[in-house]
């Protein structure tokens, strides 16, 4: 009998829930969603090293001529897969890295087109952290 109450009162509770969604649905502001527009920036955090950080689709569809940024994984000749960053931001500072961390390559390949990217070099160029967000607060790219 407890069981079969209990799976009553879950029933119900979850009913419950389903009217207060609907209801918090069909009178909520019709929204667009968040959207960012992340150009791209490039900085030294300490003197030793550079950083870098944007949007493709930003940097893509910027007014300027100097904005670029992305991420890539090769293999020259059949040898080690390597991956490399690099930036460029609206006053032409450049940052840039590679590596050939099997972490840090699953990263740059998990990127999208609308994927934002930051990266930190380390003053010999080695890729020290590639991070990447693909969601839907970026802009796509326009042609």
């Amino acid at each position: 009998m407890r069981s079969r109450s209990k799976s009553k009162g879950l029933m119900m509770g979850m009913a419950a829930l389903a009217t207060a969604g609907a209801s918090l649905w069909a009178t909520s502001d019709a929204r667009a969603g968040a959207k960012y527009n992340t150009v791209v920036s490039v900085w030294s955090p300490s003197s030793t090293k550079r950083a870098a950080q944007g949007a493709l689709g930003a940097a893509r569809n910027s007014s300027d001529a100097n904005q670029a940024i992305g991420c890539q994984v090769y293999s020259i000749d059949g040898g080690a897969v390597r991956g490399s960053c690099y930036a460029y931001d609206a006053s032409n500072q450049y940052a840039g890295c590679s590596t050939s961390d099997p972490d840090l390559l699953e990263v740059i390949k998990s990127m999208w087109t609308s994927s934002f990217i930051q990266f930190y070099a380390a003053s010999d160029g080695t890729c020290e952290t590639i991070r990447t967000y693909n969601d839907s607060f970026e802009p796509p790219q326009l042609p």
